[in-house]
């Protein structure tokens, strides 16, 4: 018996390590998801190019995209700019703006903040106003950026700093800051005007907490701050659902990002989750997003799997409903989805496989066929619905793409 169960034991892990090998050296997606689904793909839930030709962008650092898709911010490294062009592509301004690696921008464009996370040699925001960039202001804060905040209408942006500090901007018709201390480093931040309310994810007394406009305390998880120093090593994101009813947290080890927790609470809750749901000490790599309305969560993280000195990993999907029950998990070592959007309503979710190719999934699981990129897929920004995304590949192209 003990002689069965070593063979048994060699041979599953052989299996994993030979499909790991055969998904990589492998060019064919289509045969990836034969195998991993066996079904063929279907011609529909395709993915659509918004422009005819991708736009060249050199030494690309990040990009956004407004809540109402008609504008989108890029950072380049090269010439050390911003830039902000409409949905068509047409470059609307660009200035000069050292050091900064991410960018948010309003709805209607008129509001664009940007910031260097991480970086305590630039501890300042640019914020831009004006459809033309008519007003430049740079505001230097009390540590390093972690994360910053636009709000959908721009009214409103928010910062979170190492020195344990919230900073909320209001961005017309007058240029005001409101700051105020928080429990712990702020890793991140998220903004409402709906509700009227900002949520900060933080660690060093990690949790969520969340206040209104003037910086009053509506609750916190956990709320005990004893409990909160407990998980001292862990890291906290936070995020609003479009109609800002509802806030996802996303919750991982400090060392190597593992053991990811997910916690959905309602706005004007008391702190208590909703639910939460625990993908245990073996995931990592995990990605997050909310719909509109806060009633699904679409994941994707890295599982390690290991048999003795040996380790292989697996790429899941999930999407999780209301009660924080999943409706669907895809993935798997032939099939490694990493999570890219989910749309309004949740129906579909799309995914990158491998390096080139990007997939559709629906909310029974399905996988569609897929849209591959000539050239390896750098980076990817998606809008905050869901409905656009725009792709970042090696050969240096930015494209905007529909994955409905």
């Amino acid at each position: 018996m003990i002689v069965q169960r070593w063979i048994v034991s060699t041979l599953a892990v052989g299996f994993v390590f030979g499909a790991t090998a055969l998904w990589q050296r492998s060019d064919n997606p289509f045969a990836h998801l034969a195998i991993a689904q066996g079904q063929s793909p279907e011609p529909k839930y395709t993915f659509s190019a918004v422009w005819p030709q991708p736009l060249p962008v050199t030494d690309f650092r990040s990009a956004s995209i407004s809540p109402d898709n008609a504008f989108f911010a890029v950072v380049a490294s090269d010439k050390n700019t911003v830039t902000l062009r409409h949905q068509n592509g047409k470059k609307i301004w660009s200035i000069p703006d050292p050091g900064a690696t991410k960018a948010c921008v309003s709805a209607g464009g008129d509001s664009v903040i940007t910031y260097a996370p991480l970086n305590p040699t630039r501890p300042s925001v640019t914020i831009v106003r004006g459809i033309h960039a008519d007003s430049v202001t740079r505001r230097t804060l009390d540590g390093a950026i972690w994360d910053a905040s636009m709000s959908q209408d721009g009214k409103t942006a928010a910062v979170v700093t190492g020195n344990h500090s919230l900073y909320l901007f209001t961005m017309r018709p007058q240029l005001s800051c409101n700051q105020w201390s928080i429990d712990g480093i702020g890793n991140s931040v998220a903004v409402n005007t709906k509700t009227q309310c900002v949520v900060a994810g933080t660690w060093d007394d990690s949790g969520v907490a969340c206040y209104n406009f003037q910086g009053q305390l509506l609750w916190k998880y956990p709320s005990d701050a004893g409990k909160r120093r407990t998980v001292l090593n862990r890291l906290f994101e936070a995020q609003f659902s479009q109609d800002g009813q509802y806030v996802l947290g996303i919750s991982y080890s400090n060392i190597h990002h593992s053991d990811g927790v997910l916690y959905l609470w309602q706005r004007g809750g008391n702190g208590v989750p909703l639910w939460s749901h625990a993908l245990g000490p073996d995931a990592s790599d995990l990605k997050a997003r909310i719909t509109a309305d806060g009633r699904y969560v679409a994941l994707s993280y890295l599982q390690n799997i290991a048999q003795g000195d040996r380790s292989a990993e697996q790429r899941w999907l999930l999407l999780l409903d209301h009660n924080g029950k999943e409706v669907v998990r895809r993935g798997g070592l032939l099939f490694p989805p990493n999570l890219v959007s989910v749309s309004p309503d949740g129906s579909i979710i799309a995914v990158s496989v491998g390096d080139k190719a990007l997939y559709n999934v629906n909310n029974q699981g399905r996988v569609f066929a897929p849209k591959s990129m000539d050239t390896s897929i750098r980076q990817t920004a998606t809008s905050p619905d869901g409905t656009l995304m725009l792709v970042y590949t090696g050969d240096g192209a930015l494209s905007l793409v529909r994955p409905l």
